[in-house]
């Protein structure tokens, strides 16, 4: 899906997936802002701006459709002619690996679009538009990180990133789930924006590498199940708010991220991903 190539063939390249990932991303650092503004200043009734812009992104998608098609349709020959094809082959056991580091993530991704603007609320006395905004301060970061992330995991080591970034995730989020200051876990946000967006470039390419004879499998499960199994687990840590207290239920993800730290010692860094400088982590 995602498998572009530069003219080291054998090698993904960066740009256009972090140009992809920055896209995606700043939607859902506009989405809290766009429906705090519809529901707190127009009112509930705002919301159906929604439904105008949906409709808009619909038709100019539906416009560039074919354009998209006749790219793809150009890449699939450059990457065979290069010899990806016949030198493709499948590590389902790093990939297992990495769907475990991939899940643990997603985790925190959901949990905190899920639970952050009420834990704010409810523990920290923040009001309801100030939790908004915490929610698209962490994704507009998440936008830059993303990309930024993903050039620095290429200049780096790929499974050197992945280790930072769940080793940041446990104290970032330890100590925003055991703040009593609303202002320290506001000051909080880009550690915890950084810990959850700066490995997923990385995630993506090592998923395609390692199943490079699958890449439309390995693409479906780093880019798929990134967000869909964290929101599985999402209403289990909302039952466990609603019996313990939010704050208790949150304690999963700095658990989660220790748990992720662990099993990226027992990733391995491709062959045709590995970098001249060794991350020491």
């Amino acid at each position: 899906m995602f498998g572009y190539y530069s003219d080291r063939v054998s090698r993904p390249w960066f740009a256009p997936l972090g140009t992809f990932s920055v896209g995606g991303n700043a939607g859902f650092a506009a989405g809290p802002l766009f429906a705090g503004f519809c529901a707190y200043v127009v009112g509930i009734e705002g919301l159906l701006f929604y439904a105008v812009f949906n409709t808009a992104v619909a038709l100019i998608l539906h416009h560039r459709m074919p354009d998209i098609l006749r790219d793809m349709q150009v890449q699939e020959p450059i990457a065979t002619a290069g010899g990806a094809a016949s030198e493709a082959k499948n590590d389902w056991r790093s990939f297992g690996k990495l769907t475990v580091l991939i899940f643990a993530r997603s985790i925190g991704f959901d949990g905190c679009n899920a639970f952050l603007p009420l834990y704010l609320i409810s523990v920290l006395s923040a009001t309801a538009a100030t939790g908004s905004f915490a929610l698209t301060i962490l994704f507009a970061l998440g936008a830059v990180i993303t990309y930024f992330g993903g050039i620095l995991a290429d200049r780096l080591d790929y499974v050197c990133v992945l280790r930072v970034s769940f080793f940041v995730m446990i104290p970032a989020m330890f100590l925003l789930v055991n703040s009593t200051s609303l202002t320290l876990a506001l000051l909080l946000l880009p550690l915890v924006a950084f810990s959850l967006f700066a490995p997923y470039s990385s995630a993506v390419v090592l998923g395609q590498t390692y199943l490079s004879k699958n890449i439309g499998f390995a693409s479906g499960v780093t880019l798929g199940l990134t967000t869909t199994f964290g929101g599985l687990v999402t209403p289990l840590i909302g039952r466990a708010a609603d019996t313990y207290g939010i704050a208790a239920a949150l304690q999963c993800l700095w658990l989660v991220a220790i748990f992720g730290a662990l099993c990226s010692f027992a990733l391995r860094t491709p062959d045709s991903l590995k970098q001249p400088k060794h991350c020491m982590v």
